[in-house]
C-alpha cells in the first residue's frame, strides 16, 4: 500500500509525507518512509509493528536534517508494551554535535529512565546560549530519574574534558548531583 499525504499540519511546519505500508501475518511495516516541509526539513524513518506478548515498535534509519543542516543523523527506537506497561529497550540519536540514548519504562504508577550523552561537542552551545567568549570541550553525562509510590529521585553525572570558557581553561570538571 504506498502512502501518500499532501499536506501533514504539525506544530513545525507542514509537510508532505509518502511510504510503504505493508500488513502480513501479526506484523506491520512502514518503509522509505520521507516526510518534507515547505521550508526543506526532511525527515526519514523505516518502522515495524509486532503484535504479541507484549507488543513490539521498531523505528529506525531516523534522519532529521535540511539541505543546510543536520539535526539527526541516524536513530532508532525498540520498544514493546502492553496493556499496563511501557518498556524502551533503546532509544537512541546521533546528532553532529554528540550521541543521545533512552531506556526505561513505565509500569502503572512507577517510572524510571536513565538518559544518556556521548561526545558532545559544546563548541555548539556559546551560540545557542548567547554566551560572550569561546566556548569549548567534550562532554558526557547521565540521568537518571525514577518515580514511585515513594516520590521521585533523580540523578545526574557528568563530565566535560578539554572545558574552556573565554581565558578559563581546564583538564576537566566533573558534576555528580
Amino acid at each position: 500500500l504506498l502512502l501518500a499525504i499532501d499536506s501533514l499540519y504539525t506544530p513545525l511546519d507542514t509537510f508532505s509525507a509518502a511510504g510503504i505500508l505493508e500488513f502480513g501475518d501479526g506484523e506491520s511495516v512502514l518503509s522509505g518512509f520521507e516526510a518534507v516541509s515547505a521550508d526543506g526539513i526532511r525527515i526519514d524513518a523505516g518502522a515495524l509493528y509486532r503484535i504479541g506478548d507484549p507488543d513490539r515498535l521498531l523505528i529506525d534509519g531516523r534522519r532529521i536534517g535540511s539541505t543546510k543542516q543536520r539535526i539527526i543523523t541516524d536513530g532508532s527506537i525498540a520498544c514493546s508494551f502492553d496493556s499496563s506497561a511501557v518498556l524502551i529497550d533503546t532509544a537512541w540519536v546521533q546528532t553532529p554535535h554528540g550521541l543521545l540514548s533512552l531506556r526505561g519504562g513505565l509500569d502503572g504508577g512507577n517510572s524510571n529512565f536513565d538518559l544518556s550523552g556521548r561526545h558532545l561537542d559544546l563548541s555548539q552551545l556559546g551560540g545557542l546560549l548567547h554566551l560572550q567568549g569561546g566556548i569549548s570541550g567534550m562532554g558526557e553525562f547521565s540521568v537518571r530519574m525514577d518515580t514511585g509510590e515513594d516520590g521521585s529521585n533523580a540523578q545526574l553525572d557528568g563530565r566535560i574534558l578539554g572545558p574552556t570558557f573565554g581565558a578559563y581553561q581546564a583538564d576537566s570538571i566533573i558534576l555528580d548531583l
